[in-house]
């Protein structure tokens, strides 16, 4: 019970800093009226979202280049994590109580603070997986693909939490406080309560640390000569392979749709449909639900088996892919705001979220296959296969991060369509016309890409390790 206990608090402490980022959708719409309470729906006034992807895209970078350092120094990942986190989140509560009488200096601030929690977020997400893969194949050997599925309904219930606290602070306290002729609340209470969460928990989840021993290793006979040490790749050696470059690029395309979408739920159910704040929040939860279901059972339904994955992958892209394709005629115009009317768009994207969440929960079961597939073979003893496969889970984050980073961005320029958007033309419809459905249509030609592509088995080929002589000790 002690070790259970501990695998879930583990990952529920590492999953913080995500949890928070995924609840995101919600923040953007009020912080950008915050910073730019005049046009905050001009592109050039969208700041909450460029920062956001640029935020992204810092946590990409930082998990590629430094996935060494997180198996190597796994406390030492989680007080960054906390303190990056805490601090950005400080700066962004900063940014909007500065808003109000210093706009320039308090934008500059917010990307500041987007920036560094960028750092957070990833490097903490990955320990939390680390954890889980660790933990619950020692748990439970028989239920494959658990570890990873635990993530997902853990990750969706803190992104819930999250939102819900925002919609607190920005419904119920100061509303009005933070910019004139606008009724947010006290977002910057929100975000400095936010920073306090995210450094005592990556500060518990480092005082915790803790993995399961590995298996104990026969007692080897002192008449045998001692065994060569095992070689593996260096991260520039991973880099170099088709194998994970192939992955990567279908890792991206998969989740470049989602990610859009998951930003904009919550906008277009507020401003097309008509939702409150709360109906949004609410929206939005179930989206979660949706992901925390897809990501927990669908890791398990494969049960890391490489060709159930592929299978699996391809059917979601392709039903992911139909409903993109379809969904353009819920959004089209300014549909009726009265029930039943929102239902077809309401179900179409917690499918999505459903889909989203199995993919990727799939990711490392099936980078296990790809890389760590020798792992019994007597063949390939000089080989260890661990550290590429760790490398390989951190270094596909940039993949997941370029899709989060592009998939939203693309899919707020097509909605806000022209530069000069008004509140009026959000309100009136205007805002949702042509751009936005030529952004579900080629969102839904990138999913029938993606599902495409894994037709053919050798385009992800599985890694072949390389003869002693060639490999790195």
């Amino acid at each position: 019970m002690r070790e259970l206990a501990l695998a879930f608090t583990l990952v529920a402490l590492g999953l913080m800093p995500l949890g928070l980022l995924y609840g995101y959708s919600v923040v953007v719409i009020p912080v950008q009226i915050i910073l730019s309470p005049n046009k905050p729906y001009a592109l050039k006034n969208s700041h909450a979202v460029w920062s956001l992807s640029s935020g992204l895209l810092v946590s990409g970078a930082i998990t590629y280049f430094g996935a060494a350092m997180i198996r190597r120094d796994t406390k030492g990942t989680l007080i960054k994590s906390g303190l990056t986190g805490g601090i950005g989140l400080m700066l962004q509560g900063v940014a909007m109580d500065l808003a109000k009488h210093h706009r320039s200096v308090a934008i500059v601030v917010y990307y500041v603070g987007q920036l560094l929690f960028g750092g957070a977020y990833g490097l903490s997400t990955l320990v939390a997986l680390i954890a889980a893969l660790a933990w619950f194949k020692r748990l439970y050997p028989d239920w494959l693909g658990l570890g990873p599925g635990v993530i997902g309904p853990v990750l969706a219930a803190e992104t819930a939490i999250f939102a819900w606290t925002f919609y607190a602070f920005n419904d119920k306290l100061g509303t009005g406080d933070l910019c004139d002729g606008c009724r947010e609340g006290r977002v910057d209470i929100f975000f400095y309560v936010a920073a306090v969460v995210i450094l005592a928990t990556q500060f518990a989840a480092m005082y915790l640390w803790e993995l399961p021993e590995p298996a104990v290793a026969p007692a080897r006979d002192e008449r045998e000569p001692p065994s060569a040490p095992k070689i593996s790749l260096s991260k520039a050696e991973v880099a170099r392979t088709w194998t994970f470059w192939g992955y990567f690029w279908v890792y991206f395309v998969t989740l470049l749709p989602g990610f859009g979408l998951k930003l904009m739920s919550s906008p277009v159910v507020y401003f097309t449909y008509g939702f409150s704040d709360a109906g949004s929040t609410a929206f939005t939860c179930l989206y979660l639900a949706g992901y925390g279901l897809g990501r927990f059972f669908t890791p398990v339904l494969s049960r890391e088996r490489f060709d159930r994955a592929r299978t699996i992958y391809q059917i979601y892209s392709l039903i992911s892919a139909i409903f993109l394709l379809v969904s353009p005629a819920t959004i089209n115009g300014l549909p009726s705001d009265r029930w039943p009317s929102p239902l077809p768009f309401c179900f179409m994207v917690i499918a999505q979220g459903l889909l989203l969440g199995g993919i990727k929960g799939l990711m490392p079961g099936v980078l296990r296959h790809l890389w760590c597939w020798m792992a019994e073979d007597p063949q390939y003893a000089h080989y260890d296969p661990m550290p590429a496969f760790n490398l390989v889970l951190g270094m596909n984050n940039l993949a997941l991060c370029l899709a989060a980073a592009i998939g939203p961005a693309t899919a707020w320029i097509a909605y806000v369509g022209s530069p000069d958007v008004t509140q009026s033309d959000l309100d009136s419809g205007r805002a949702t016309g042509k751009d936005f459905e030529y952004w579900y249509y080629a969102a839904g030609v990138v999913q029938l890409i993606a599902a495409g592509v894994l037709v053919f088995p050798n385009m992800v080929p599985r890694f072949e390790p390389p003869p002693a002589a060639k490999a790195s000790v």
